[in-house]
């Protein structure tokens, strides 16, 4: 799911500012591959999700993820914290 959903949407809202070495604000999403690699960054994918959540990110002078995008993204979110609890 992550590959094929998840990691298309993060690439093309986020990648100018937090992939490929960037690392705007502090926050720097390389290294993210899988579901069981986010497992491991808790704080850092709940503040994405937040930020996204309440569309504060992307920058308004940016393309923001379409609704059905943004639901895959906080869906995760639901999915996520399954692990993080069990």
């Amino acid at each position: 799911m992550f590959e094929a959903q998840i990691k298309p949407i993060l690439e093309e809202y986020c990648g100018d500012c937090h992939l490929d070495g960037a690392k705007k604000g502090g926050l720097k999403l390389d290294g993210w591959e899988s579901v069981e690699a986010l497992k491991k960054d808790h704080q850092t994918w709940t503040h994405v999700l937040e930020q996204l959540e309440h569309r504060i990110m992307p920058p308004s002078k940016e393309p923001k993820p379409k609704d059905d995008e943004l639901n895959k993204l906080i869906s995760l979110k639901v999915i996520y914290s399954r692990y993080i609890h069990s």
